[in-house]
């Protein structure tokens, strides 16, 4: 765990956030994929779920400058999640249901 610094990127997967058309993107490394799908949620939510575990696992060791702009219910789950307090939703939870393939 380190600060972002000035110049640096972020990635995201923007197979989660529900697209309704295929489109091309740059394999990651160790990644063969080449393309985000609309069912991506569907087929990738185990290991996805998978990494937000293991990032819950260091969510207290880090500081969070910006937990108090979560809404204070969204902000007491997720400190309960990183305690070990209550389980974690899957990320499928986040799947529209309009994109059903």
């Amino acid at each position: 765990m380190r600060d972002i610094h000035p110049g640096e990127e972020l990635t995201d997967d923007y197979g989660y956030l529900n697209p309704t058309e295929p489109f091309a993107c740059v394999p990651e490394p160790g990644c063969t994929r080449t393309q985000v799908l609309p069912d991506d949620l569907l087929n990738f939510h185990p290991e996805w779920d998978a990494q937000l575990l293991e990032a819950f696992a260091h969510f207290n060791n880090v500081a969070q400058p910006l937990l108090h702009l979560l809404a204070p219910e969204h902000r007491d789950r997720v400190l309960a999640v990183a305690a070990g307090q209550a389980p974690m939703d899957s990320i499928l939870n986040c799947y529209c249901h309009l994109n059903k393939p």
